[in-house]
């Protein structure tokens, strides 16, 4: 909290419950953060599983992201030399596009509307404000819903992605890994 600059959190969200034994939930997790809610530290406590819809990490872990994939991503070698080939087409039509992999990943990923909760990383306010315009933006587009992109370069950018990442649109990876 002290990285936060605060003295309490507005929520505490318990995620993946259902990976883990539930006597640890039950017997460990829960009375510790009922402790902290009850000290004033922590607002509203959340579990999430299978009652709750959350759509997390709409750049894949990283995988989306414009940068390289992290070493540790657990996703096939196949996808993430997909994933490269997109990110190589992105910025060969920077100069008229002015768009990131990351940005098209996150309007398709908000634009999705069956879940309860979109979850994101950040690091920073600046990446939370970020995130929320992204959101904003993904909410008109609709990309999830057959919406386009306003501008013919991008949407073009956006089809070719689609059709390069395609084979791999049912493609997981094990959460947590087996290793783990």
């Amino acid at each position: 909290m002290r990285r936060l600059h605060t003295d309490y959190l507005d929520i505490v969200l318990c995620h993946d419950v259902e990976f883990v034994d539930i006597a640890q939930i039950v017997d460990v997790a829960l009375p510790k953060l009922l402790e902290l809610k009850q000290q004033g530290l922590v607002r509203k406590l959340r579990a999430a599983g299978v009652e709750t819809v959350i759509a997390a990490s709409p750049l894949s872990m990283g995988l989306l992201s414009d940068g390289e994939t992290p070493e540790w991503h657990p996703a096939k070698s196949e996808l993430k030399n997909a994933v490269k080939q997109c990110i190589d087409l992105v910025r060969s039509c920077n100069e008229e596009s002015k768009i990131s992999l990351a940005e098209i990943a996150e309007s398709y990923a908000f634009s999705y509307g069956d879940v309860d909760v979109h979850l994101v990383g950040a690091k920073t306010a600046q990446e939370v404000e970020h995130a929320f315009r992204a959101y904003t933006h993904a909410q008109k587009l609709q990309l999830f819903a057959s919406g386009k992109y306003e501008d013919d370069n991008i949407q073009n950018i956006y089809a070719q992605i689609k059709t390069i990442l395609e084979p791999f649109a049912e493609y997981t990876w094990p959460s947590p890994p087996g290793n783990a």
